[in-house]
């Protein structure tokens, strides 16, 4: 029994490892493209192969963990931890994007312009430090051809920084103060940072992001 229990740890440690090196060969394939394209896209990393390969390391992972007994099995605890930080990274990875686009939108000339300075601040160091982040982590979204400027001034994107992949721009809502919609109530505005366009209406084709959000 213990030589049958031996080897399904040793399999199942093998399983693990070629899944997981399976979904980092892929995530370093979107990486490659997103590079070449010079920007970076939510819907490509989250596209069915990579959510695939990722399932398949979580259940994996759950067989490995339903195996191990505490003792013994310091090879296969150590491929559990890898598994686990793979997909801890995969998760931070998908979402990279959509922060990225959302922080781009509220740095926007124009929505800058609907906010108080201090806003604008808040904003601005909330950016830096997800590039920051990103570059501690790997996360792909700066430019690996530029070296690293984390102090770009708000309103502008670090020139280290991929863009936003077309169509995933987001507009940001902004609930005007007084003083900027005639003084007789706050008024709610969408603006689009490709434009810079103010509607009144929310976008129907446009993700939204706000400051309160940030």
């Amino acid at each position: 029994a213990q030589a049958i229990r031996i080897t399904e740890m040793r399999d199942t440690a093998a399983d693990l490892r070629h899944a997981r090196a399976e979904l980092e060969e892929k995530i370093r394939g979107v990486n490659d493209a997103e590079r070449d394209a010079g920007s970076v896209s939510g819907l490509r990393r989250k596209n069915s192969e990579v959510s695939a390969l990722a399932q398949q390391l979580k259940a994996l992972l759950e067989e490995a963990q339903s195996l191990e007994t505490g003792q013994g099995d310091s090879a296969m605890r150590a491929e559990t931890r890898r598994a686990q930080r793979a997909l801890e990274y995969v998760e931070l990875w998908q979402m990279a994007p959509e922060i990225h686009s959302a922080l781009e939108a509220l740095q926007a000339t124009k929505a800058q312009g609907w906010m108080t300075e201090e806003q604008g601040s808040v904003i601005s160091n909330a950016y830096q430090a997800f590039l920051a982040k990103c570059q501690e982590l790997d996360l792909g979204v700066l430019n690996a051809d530029s070296p690293a400027d984390l102090s770009g001034p708000s309103g502008r994107r670090s020139s280290s920084a991929l863009a936003v992949a077309p169509g995933e721009e987001m507009s940001v809502h902004i609930e005007a103060p007084l003083e900027m919609s005639g003084g007789f109530a706050p008024m709610s505005v969408w603006i689009d940072p490709k434009s810079d366009r103010i509607q009144h209406q929310q976008p129907a084709n446009s993700s939204t992001t706000s400051y309160s959000q940030v």
